[in-house]
């Protein structure tokens, strides 16, 4: 009987952490859920708004142009549409970090991995 007791009390001891771990993760991913939908939520508020518009215009179809003119960007267009880059990157990532970690090695990662490391003839 007191072998049971200490199995049962051993299992009992052992589940409260696992509890625990498992409360405090779930409680983080959705803050980290919370945070990559405020970042997107920015996408749509100036200056990020501003600069997609800008940059969106600077890019538009050639089609759009006059024959012959050349496309040029201005030192506005530039920032703007580094600042859209910059913005999509770090949402990116953010949404990336949701991934569990034996995915967090996407694509364009291991693409460059390989290209870097790969034998020179």
């Amino acid at each position: 009987m007191t072998n049971w007791l200490s199995v049962v009390e051993g299992l009992v001891a052992a589940a409260i952490p696992t509890v625990g771990l498992v409360y405090t993760y779930s409680a983080n991913r959705r803050s980290q859920y919370d945070r990559v939908l405020a970042v997107v939520e920015q996408s749509c508020t100036p200056p990020v708004a501003d600069d997609r518009h800008l940059a969106g215009t600077a890019f538009e179809p050639a089609s759009r142009h006059q024959p012959g003119q050349v496309v040029s960007l201005g030192e506005a267009e530039i920032k703007a549409v580094f600042n859209v880059l910059w913005y999509f990157q770090r949402a990116y990532a953010m949404y990336v970090s949701l991934r569990p970690p034996l995915w967090q090695a996407g694509l364009p990662a291991r693409r460059l991995y390989f290209s870097t490391h790969s034998p020179r003839p």
